[in-house]
């Protein structure tokens, strides 16, 4: 799809399930206990819990500006060169930069023209198994409404891909089932219009004591399939180690 000109991005993610057992109040102190986590969830809904130990920002709003900060480009947490490689990597940089344009063509529909600008590209974010590279794209709010925010915003492109419309059907084609609320949003809008939205990456459904779990990235025309599956095989190590989870491929 992409050599066919379709799409320049496709984020694909797979999933990985198994058996807990236990306290879930335990399992998710042990999440937190894992890792930096700015976006974190712990939700219970009848029977269901989701856990979410998501390092990434949708987009935070005052009411007066709204700002996206898309984490794209991930290596193994290993040491300071690591993370100098990552800043320097042509394929994560461009990887980045995509996405970084479609969130400033998303925020433009809810923006006042011109005040769209990007404050840092790129940033790096440091977790305890991985680097990552992030953006902030900031703007104006002209629409204020939430409904028409989500509308410009969502999915995210980071976890969808770019163009989004067709990156989500190729996506719906190669995954075949749909995710859940893994890349969805969970966040807060209070009464004086402002709201923090995360995108639910890193994060874990339980229905009794079955887990389940999606871990993905980018696939751009420079991927290498075997360095794209061993960044989900980073991106799962710190859930799998900290539920003690005998997982399924």
């Amino acid at each position: 799809y992409i050599k066919a000109g379709d799409v320049y991005q496709v984020n694909l993610t797979r999933k990985l399930s198994g058996q807990i057992e236990g306290d879930l109040n335990g399992a998710a102190l042990a999440l937190l206990q894992s890792n930096r986590i700015e976006f974190g969830v712990f939700y219970k809904f009848k029977h269901q819990y989701i856990i979410s130990t998501s390092p990434e920002r949708l987009f935070c709003s005052d009411g007066k500006t709204i700002t996206a900060s898309p984490i794209k480009g991930t290596v193994q947490n290993t040491d300071i060169q690591a993370a100098n490689q990552l800043l320097n990597d042509k394929k994560n940089l461009r990887e980045l930069a995509m996405i970084t344009d479609l969130l400033r063509n998303d925020l433009s529909k809810i923006c006042k023209p011109g005040s769209v600008v990007v404050n840092g590209f790129p940033i790096l974010k440091t977790l305890n198994n991985v680097f990552h590279l992030v953006a902030d794209i900031e703007g104006e709010l002209v629409e204020t409404r939430m409904s028409n925010i989500f509308k410009a915003l969502f999915p995210g492109g980071s976890i969808t891909g770019c163009p989004k419309i067709r990156a989500c059907q190729i996506i719906e084609e190669l995954e075949q089932k749909g995710r859940g609320p893994y890349t969805g949003s969970f966040g807060y809008i209070s009464g004086t219009n402002h709201a923090d939205m995360n995108i639910l990456i890193r994060t874990v459904l339980i229905q009794e004591n079955r887990i389940s779990f999606n871990v993905g990235g980018g696939i751009t025309l420079l991927s290498q399939p075997e360095d794209e599956f061993e960044e989900t095989q980073h991106k799962a190590k710190n859930i799998v180690q900290a539920l003690g989870i005998d997982h399924k491929q």
